[in-house]
């Protein structure tokens, strides 16, 4: 795998500094061997359950680990990493769901309330993070997933609040 692009970020560090602290989430620290083998899981999960290169995994969530391992399952598959604001209401989401028509949707207890009627309609899977999020995850092997990345693939869209119209999406 290509160590010069983002997908190849956590693999390389899991390769040469596998024991070295990557993140700390709620007190809990993680080391790069970890990180690697939770996004390895989460990404062999998404592409079995046919979430393919350039594909839109959307997130309605706050700051949680489920966060971190999704944005670099992403990055290792090709997908398009799209983060919603977990603030949003049913009818704001609504319009942002429809034009980022995403392959999987991820969201929490919090978020469930607006996301669910939100996204009615779409042909998308559903994910809530804790217990469902794990069991989905644990499908998929901790091996690495070999993409083909090209440094001019779409990694990530970000919506702007819309605040002289409607939102737009920015693709990194």
């Amino acid at each position: 795998m290509d160590t010069l692009n983002i997908g190849g970020l956590v693999a390389y560090q899991a390769r040469y500094r596998p024991q070295a602290r990557a993140l700390c989430f709620a007190g809990q620290w993680y080391n790069w061997q970890q990180v690697n083998e939770r996004s390895n899981r989460l990404a062999q999960a998404l592409r079995a359950a046919g979430v393919g290169h350039g594909a839109r995994v959307v997130t309605v969530l706050s700051n949680c680990l489920e966060m971190i391992d999704i944005y670099w399952a992403c990055a290792r598959m090709g997908a398009v990493a799209v983060p919603l604001s977990p603030l949003l209401m049913a009818s704001g989401l609504r319009t942002l769901l429809g034009d980022a028509q995403p392959a999987a949707l991820f969201y929490s207890d919090t978020t469930a309330a607006a996301t669910l009627p939100a996204s009615d309609g779409l042909a998308c899977m559903r994910i809530r993070t804790g217990a469902e999020y794990e069991a989905f995850a644990a499908t998929g092997s901790s091996e690495p997933l070999n993409a083909s990345i090209a440094p001019d693939d779409l990694y990530n869209i970000m919506y702007t609040s819309g605040t002289t119209g409607l939102p737009k999406g920015i693709a990194l």
